[in-house]
């Protein structure tokens, strides 16, 4: 049985959609692997290894922009998670958006995430 035989069988079941997320990378096709991920529910998104696998595949992709409002929009909905508000500043960064930045780093500093610091000094 395939990866994507078993997500037929069993659609919800997150581990099935990681692996085969992480397959298509591994193929390159991150855009497929994203596609897989980025219709998860937001709080299955915050699940260990999606969020980090996403990130690869929008660098892969070369599309920072796109990653920011995707982790920005978790970002906000999430505000007391300041590892996602610091990936979100660091997307706006490699975007060229410094207001975001700024408004996601500044943020991430206040709830004190390693990083977010550095992120505020090369605003400057």
């Amino acid at each position: 049985m395939t990866v994507a035989e078993a997500r037929r069988l069993q659609p919800d079941y997150l581990t099935w959609r990681l692996v085969e997320a992480r397959a298509r990378k591994r193929k390159g096709q991150a855009q497929e692997a994203l596609d897989l991920l980025k219709d998860l529910p937001d709080a299955q998104k915050l699940e260990p290894g999606v969020m980090p696998l996403m990130d690869e595949c929008f660098g892969m992709l070369r599309k920072p922009a796109d990653a920011a409002a995707t982790f920005a929009t978790l970002a906000n909905q999430f505000p007391l998670r300041g590892d996602l508000a610091l990936d979100t500043a660091l997307w706006y960064e490699r975007a060229g958006d410094k207001a975001n930045d700024k408004l996601f780093a500044e943020r991430a500093k206040m709830l004190a995430v390693a990083g977010a610091e550095d992120v505020l000094s090369r605003l400057e």
